[in-house]
Parts: C-alpha cells; sequence; structure tokens
C-alpha cells in the first residue's frame, strides 16, 4: 500500500450519522466530514492531496483498540463512491 494516516472524533451518533470524504478541487485537498441529515455537514479534518485521487483505496472497517462491554454494531450502508 501507499501512505497510510488516521486521525480520532469523538464518535456522536447523532452527529455522525453520516460519514463523507470529499476532494475539494479549488484547494486540492480532502475533507473529512460527518453530518446528522446528509445535507449539513461539518468538517473534522483537512488535508492536502499527497496521491492522484484515481489511486484511492476505501476501506470500511469497525471497532475498537480497547476492551468495550457493550460495542453495539455497525453497519455501512449505502456507500457511494463518486470521481468526477
Amino acid at each position: 500500500g501507499g501512505p497510510r494516516e488516521y486521525f480520532l472524533i469523538a464518535y456522536d451518533p447523532a452527529r455522525d450519522r453520516h460519514w463523507r470524504i470529499r476532494h475539494d478541487a479549488a484547494t486540492d485537498r480532502l475533507h473529512y466530514e460527518t453530518s446528522p441529515d446528509g445535507q449539513s455537514w461539518i468538517s473534522h479534518h483537512s488535508k492536502p492531496r499527497l496521491i492522484p485521487i484515481t489511486s484511492l483505496h476505501v476501506e470500511l472497517t469497525s471497532g475498537t483498540w480497547q476492551a468495550e462491554g457493550d460495542i453495539g454494531k455497525a453497519i455501512f450502508d449505502d456507500v457511494k463512491v463518486a470521481v468526477p
């Protein structure tokens, strides 16, 4: 693989119902955003694009790095990948 990076945000099920990774061509930056309704978006992280957009690999996983009593479940639904 290529470069890997991660960042952490405190998950809020009401605020973070929808997730989006968006490329802004005008600034050539990637924006990591969440939304409660899929309409208004909150930016949590932004960084310059380091590799061609066509070289990106998307992987969705869930889990935790520590023991949890009630882990719940993760559902990935309605995944859309759009390349301009």
